[in-house]
């Protein structure tokens, strides 16, 4: 069992409880690649979320993935939510090494240097960085990856029900939803004098109290979606105590015409803001300069600075005709498509010239950490 477990689970030790080790070592070994291009994925920095969303970019593109290395600990208990999530994906195995002979098509996706036989193998050879200090226009020549959407999307499968759901009418203004604790209300260095997303919050109930719908209960929200007419209104939905299921939030955010994209609190991309984008509802932000390319106010997205201009661009959003917004709603989602839906990513990324090609992933790193060892993106 101990040669079984070495060979299909690369991290084992005694400490780890033997059956289930086994368990997982079996179905690791059972899942076989069923025609897919295969990366090699050696992201030896990466926690299991960013992991596990890396892992995704690759294969909405197409790919199966094999993690390679040694797997950390806490992927053999249950004290990370997303470890069902590496696990259980049908296109994610684990290997001890790249395996030997022609890779063929293969890609080697690595944050480590690349030995001079691994070099020699591969025809392409994506070299990746995390550092999110770094300005788009200052990454010479690196290649961002684009922002992912939520585990939770990938894992509940609301992919497929994009094209669906964008047609479906747009029956809410403006919408908010998302987490609103205290600490959504600090400024970081990383947020870079940024509107911190609860102070936009209550900066957006003051400004518009009559026209804003303020919700804390999933059954009300659902409720008030199915009974009124939201059109003109501005909804804000708390989820600090109170949850959307993951099969009703492409649904909801669907119904939005425009959709207040409001800095995280490691840094100011955020899930949702993509995931309004690929639904074609106009996100509101206050970072389109962190896409690569920048999102234009005006072009794909409405953009603030500060209190001010956030209001200014709520008013703009809320009295928007429907022949503007439509044109508005129409490059948002070409961009998304065109840009940062992983499939045309990667294709128009690969017709590039070079076999090396230095990309970036949008993980929580900063510039400080990377260069000292202690930073974390998991």
């Amino acid at each position: 069992m101990s040669q079984f477990l070495k060979t299909y689970l690369p991290y084992h030790d005694g400490v780890a409880s033997r059956w289930f080790s086994l368990r997982q070592a079996v179905r690791n070994a059972l899942k076989r690649n069923t025609g897919r291009a295969v990366v090699f994925l050696d992201a030896t920095a990466l926690g299991d979320r960013h992991l596990y969303l890396l892992a995704q970019f690759f294969i909405q593109a197409g790919y199966f993935v094999s993690i390679v290395g040694s797997i950390r600990k806490e992927l053999y208990y249950y004290r990370d939510p997303y470890y069902f999530y590496v696990f259980s994906s049908k296109n994610i195995n684990f290997v001890k090494e790249v395996e030997r002979g022609d890779p063929g098509n293969a890609l080697l996706c690595t944050d480590r240097p690349v030995p001079g036989h691994l070099e020699e193998r591969f025809t392409r050879i994506l070299r990746l960085s995390y550092d999110i200090d770094i300005m788009p226009e200052s990454a010479e020549g690196t290649v961002i990856l684009p922002y992912p959407m939520h585990p939770n999307v990938y894992q509940a499968g609301q992919l497929a029900r994009i094209p669906e759901l964008r047609g479906r009418p747009k029956t809410v203004g403006v919408f908010f939803a998302g987490n609103l604790k205290d600490q959504y209300a600090r400024t970081t260095r990383l947020l870079r004098g940024m509107v911190p997303r609860a102070v936009a919050i209550r900066s957006v109930l003051r400004r518009f109290k009559e026209r804003v719908r303020l919700f804390t209960t999933r059954e009300a929200l659902l409720r008030a979606l199915d009974e009124e007419d939201l059109a003109t209104s501005i909804v804000v939905f708390d989820a600090t105590t109170a949850r959307l299921g993951r099969e009703e939030w492409f649904p909801v955010l669907a119904r939005s015409r425009f959709f207040l994209a409001l800095p995280g609190v490691v840094m100011p991309m955020c899930h949702n803001g993509v995931e309004a984008m690929a639904l074609g509802a106009v996100p509101i932000l206050g970072y389109g300069h962190l896409f690569s390319p920048r999102l234009r106010s005006g072009a794909v997205c409405l953009e603030y600075v500060s209190e001010a201009d956030l209001a200014g661009a709520v008013e703009m959003a809320l009295a928007m005709d429907a022949a503007a917004y439509d044109g508005l709603r129409r490059r948002a989602v070409d961009h998304f498509d065109r840009h940062m839906e992983p499939a045309a990513f990667l294709d128009a990324l690969l017709r590039g010239s070079g076999r090396i090609l230095d990309v970036r992933f949008p993980a929580e790193f900063v510039s400080e950490a990377v260069a000292g060892g202690n930073g974390t993106a998991g």
